[in-house]
């Protein structure tokens, strides 16, 4: 995290100094951190390292600084990753990521209760790094559709009401760029002007942020401009990228990424392609 305001951010391209949080997960790690409003928690994916499938989590500061998890939020069979909130009024809605086709559900988030399903926002699509905001008097969701591609698109859905219908936007995808394309964390306003996190993929999966302003949006148009990139500190203790971007009105929250040579899934995947070879010679000498 930083205390460096996000006008600041965006006038500059820099983060100033990141004060990295590596909560004690044992065997998972943590990703895609989004504040949860009205409180002082975190929502998290927690990912096991040696795979499965991810849930969230919401992690608290205890009183020595550090921080800890508090509670399992959401669980399932699914995938969850990338928990996107937004508060709107007294409502704190919960978009998280579930890439399975249709899995995309927008959920009520109330403190120590279940999350309450909302709606199905998208019954036949694939919704990668899903994003709700609001502009303009109506409800929106950035997405990446990975029936498109995976890190090279942003798309747009849209509703008058939080339970929808959700609609494309007209000119769906509304943009292809592998350089910032893809949602990075919550939209947000500095003034009257409204900015999009974007993840810059080029080199890597998440290897920098992006900044855009958007110019116009409406259910027909889009347009949007890069204000500021953020490039990882080569030298700091995640120098291989920035995933997502999220604040509330104290810090701004980052994701940072360092590859590491993990030495039992690489055997795993040594096994695995032998097993293969193996069965490939059998049957080509049958």
């Amino acid at each position: 995290m930083t205390a460096t305001p996000l006008t600041k951010i965006v006038q500059t391209g820099a983060t100033g100094r990141i004060r990295w949080l590596s909560p004690d997960r044992g065997n998972c790690y943590l990703a895609d951190p989004f504040p949860w409003p009205g409180t002082n928690r975190l929502l998290c994916e927690e990912m096991p390292f040696s795979g499965g499938n991810g849930r969230i989590v919401a992690i608290a500061p205890g009183h020595d600084g550090s921080w800890r998890a508090a509670s399992v939020v959401l669980q399932s069979e699914e995938h969850h990753s990338y928990p996107c909130t937004f508060r709107d009024g007294e409502d704190t809605y919960f978009l998280p990521e579930a890439t399975n086709r249709g899995a995309a559900t927008l959920y009520r988030l109330v403190p120590d209760s279940d999350p309450t399903p909302v709606c199905v926002v998208a019954p036949g699509r694939r919704l990668a790094d899903p994003t709700f905001f609001v502009h303009a008097d109506r409800y929106w969701i950035a997405f990446t559709d990975l029936d498109i591609g995976v890190h090279d698109n942003l798309c747009l859905l849209h509703a008058d009401k939080p339970t929808g219908p959700w609609q494309p936007h007209r000119c769906t995808p509304v943009k292809i760029d592998i350089c910032g394309a893809r949602p990075a964390g919550s939209l947000f306003r500095i003034g009257p002007q409204l900015f999009r996190p974007g993840q810059d993929c080029a080199r890597t999966y998440g290897a920098a942020l992006v900044i855009h302003r958007i110019d116009v949006l409406s259910p027909e148009l889009y347009q949007e401009t890069v204000v500021a990139r953020l490039r990882p500190d080569p030298g700091g203790p995640f120098p291989h990228g920035l995933h997502t971007l999220a604040a509330d009105q104290e810090r701004v929250w980052l994701d940072g990424k360092r590859f590491v040579f993990d030495h039992a899934r690489i055997q795993r995947k040594i096994i695995r392609l032998a097993g293969l070879a193996i069965g490939r010679t059998r049957d080509a000498g049958k």
